[in-house]
């Protein structure tokens, strides 16, 4: 619950971008782990509403519930809410230069943060 003109701020993996579904990264060769041979994120299957089990090596699985952008700015304007602006964060250069892996990040958006308002009327 929110008071009139109260702020709902979050943050999520983005959409449009997120892994396993629907974006992979096309390698060559195929076989690679070094970002720097990572040529592009092919997206595909984005209106898909699916649930993915996935893990890094060595871990247990997480479920990943992909749903497209859409979905979530339809839920919000149906609770009401205003979306006042959304950003698609881009990493610093001190975190460039002290995470190898976020070099991707330079190329596409790993996270969305939205800000929503509830109206005063």
């Amino acid at each position: 619950m929110l008071k009139p003109r109260g702020r709902f701020l979050f943050s999520m993996t983005h959409p449009a971008f997120e892994s396993p579904v629907p974006g992979t990264w096309v390698r060559e060769p195929k076989d690679t782990e070094r970002i720097e041979e990572r040529r592009f994120l092919a997206v595909d299957r984005y209106f898909d509403r699916v649930a993915t089990f996935w893990s890094p090596p060595g871990l247990p699985p997480a479920i990943s519930i992909h749903r497209p952008l859409r979905d979530f700015f339809a839920a919000l304007t149906d609770a009401g809410f205003l979306i006042r602006r959304y950003e698609e964060p881009f990493p610093s250069k001190k975190a460039l230069e002290k995470y190898r892996f976020f070099a991707d990040l330079t190329r596409i958006p790993l996270f969305i943060v939205v800000e929503a308002v509830k109206p005063t009327t």
